[in-house]
């Protein structure tokens, strides 16, 4: 499978390199140390998986966390961070990453959490789910245009199908092979782009969001 690893610093760039290779022996590895570079060499061939750097020179990975999800809808963007916020963590899900990788994390588990990721999973911090759940649930709801479906991430779609069949976090946990934490996040992030309170709304308004 092949991995994209998109940050402006040589050394930990070859670094992460060096560390999956040998942890694997199937990963065709790339680095890009910009955005022009990135864009570039996500054009020329299919990457599986994207590992973006939070901080990349003069431009934001979060912005380009969209960008790359408009041009590329198959391909699985996580973020890299040395910074542990729970608020960029948020906005990076609801731009449409479905990881976020710590720089500090152990070796062992930032190759756990590759191998999730390759699997169409998602991976997110243990620690750092309380402090999301706790900023999203103290923050203010974006005004988003009503019941607007189309800016859904593919595996936001996903949860949504699963929400309107009523099913809880578990079930929809269980189903998709992510864990329940992850969910819960990207309920919330759904929420906030439709611009809805509750998860109940989604079912009270199903007819809206299919029309």
């Amino acid at each position: 499978m092949d991995i994209l690893i998109v940050d402006d610093h040589p050394l930990f760039a070859y670094g992460l390199k060096e560390l999956l290779s040998a942890e694997e022996k199937s990963w065709e590895i790339e680095i890009a140390c910009s955005r022009k570079e990135a864009l570039q060499k996500l054009a020329s061939k299919p990457f599986k998986l994207t590992l973006l750097d939070l901080n990349l020179g003069d431009d934001c990975g979060i912005a380009l966390t969209a960008e790359l999800r408009d041009l590329h809808p198959a391909l699985t963007i996580a973020i890299l961070s040395a910074n542990e916020s729970s608020k960029d963590m948020m906005k990076c899900i609801e731009n449409g990453a479905v990881g976020y990788l710590c720089k500090s994390s152990e070796p062992e588990d930032s190759t756990r959490a590759i191998r999730l990721l390759l699997k169409n999973g998602s991976y997110f911090p243990a620690h750092l789910l309380p402090m999301l759940i706790k900023t999203k649930s103290q923050g203010k709801t974006t005004k988003a245009a009503p019941f607007d479906s189309e800016n859904l991430t593919p595996r936001q779609s996903e949860i949504m199908a699963q929400l309107r069949q009523g099913k809880s976090n578990k079930l929809i946990a269980f189903d998709l092979g992510i864990t329940e934490g992850t969910v819960k996040l990207h309920v919330s992030a759904i929420l906030n782009k439709l611009g809805l309170s509750s998860r109940s709304a989604v079912l009270a308004n199903i007819n809206q969001l299919h029309s």
